[in-house]
């Protein structure tokens, strides 16, 4: 008998018998997978949380004084020793009117030098000549102290009238704050007092080298005058260099690399002792602070291998290792605390440790960014 050709099954028939006799199996452990997955990376409690560390930097101004350049604005890149703020640590009305007193002191002592002085030709010109170099000197001071003024007062001018504003072409009218008589004032008294400081200071420079060539018996012109003409000259010698030194503007330099992240205060604007001028924040960090939650599961040593997991949308990961233990519990920060713990619960407190950034995060983790930590265990 011959043997029959089977009958071949239909694919619907076939589909319906898979669907309902495996697909069911097959989705489940399909299922369980994602969730065991989803709940390791995602979900699962990390025994350890930590804070990409922030490092921050104030810019501030040991003395008291007047910011009369500022370099900077927010988000700014800035490298370390690069100059941010430039600070007049003196009014420079106040220093010209000590000047005019000291001018005033020297022209007395001047005075009084000169009849004791008389009877010796060479210790009246050693001595005129040592007092008119100190008149000399503090007309120089003066015209310093004038010239910062001038150059401020130029440069409030030169933003009122237009930044790009020159005798041949004319500002618009629109953005124009400030007339042109203004303008040509402030640059006029800009220039003079430069024109005055270079002559005074060839002047200065000059008689003092001409003092040094002064041949006479130094101890002779000591011992003639008197007491309190000498200390009068010193006190006045030390005046005036406190002044030329007052006179020096103050450049606050860059203590790290990083970015400008907050400007506190504005050029022009006076700042006391210690007062901040700009925070700066470093572009990148090299440790975790983190904590070691309650219950402890161990003790951490230094140099454990550590998983380190970021919380944005890709998770990666590396391994970092601890670089130091806490000796006591203290309170986690709360940004590190789940939002059901927060309010007005009790303060969790937990183990501190210092950890290690890997090599493959350093250029993906942000200071201040949160991320997800777990011991791994040797074999």
């Amino acid at each position: 008998m011959a043997k029959l050709t089977p009958i071949p099954t239909p694919p619907g028939t076939a589909w319906r018998e898979f669907r309902v006799r495996y697909l069911p199996g097959l989705v489940f452990a399909c299922v369980l997978g994602a969730t065991a997955m989803i709940w390791r990376d995602y979900v699962g409690l990390a025994t350890m949380v930590g804070e990409v560390e922030t490092v921050r930097a104030v810019v501030s101004s040991s003395h008291a004084g007047h910011v009369v350049l500022l370099n900077a604005g927010h988000f700014q890149a800035v490298a370390a020793g690069e100059p941010l703020v430039q600070i007049v640590v003196a009014d420079p009305k106040v220093l010209e009117a000590q000047l005019n007193l000291s001018k005033a002191r020297i022209d007395l002592a001047r005075m009084t030098v000169e009849p004791r002085l008389r009877k010796e030709n060479n210790q009246i010109n050693l001595e005129k000549l040592r007092m008119d170099w100190m008149g000399q000197r503090v007309e120089l001071a003066i015209a310093k102290s004038q010239l910062i003024y001038f150059e401020s007062e130029f440069a409030r001018l030169e933003r009122l009238f237009g930044v790009d504003a020159n005798p041949s072409i004319a500002p618009k009218p629109d953005s124009q704050l400030a007339s042109r008589a203004q303008y040509d004032v402030a640059i006029r008294d800009r220039d003079v007092t430069r024109a005055k400081i270079s002559e005074l200071t060839f002047l200065v420079n000059e008689m003092d080298a001409a003092m040094r060539t002064v041949d006479s018996d130094e101890s002779k012109i000591e011992g003639g005058m008197p007491n309190s003409v000498r200390a009068t000259i010193a006190v006045e010698e030390r005046l005036l260099e406190l002044i030329e030194t007052q006179l020096a503007p103050v450049m606050l330099t860059s203590p790290i690399d990083g970015v400008i992240s907050i400007v506190h205060r504005r050029q022009g604007e006076n700042v006391m002792a210690g007062d901040p001028i700009l925070t700066i924040s470093q572009n990148r960090s090299e440790r975790i602070n983190a904590f070691l939650k309650q219950p402890l599961s161990g003790q951490p040593k230094v140099d454990q291998r550590i998983e380190v997991r970021a919380r944005s949308a890709d998770r990666p990961v590396g391994q970092g290792r601890i670089v130091a233990v806490g000796s006591q519990l203290e309170p986690i920060l709360p940004q590190l605390l789940t939002l059901n713990l927060q309010g007005n619960r009790p303060v969790e407190l937990g183990l501190p440790v210092v950890i290690s950034i890997p090599d493959v995060l350093k250029d993906r983790l942000f200071p201040g960014e949160v991320v997800d930590l777990r011991p791994i265990h040797p074999p």
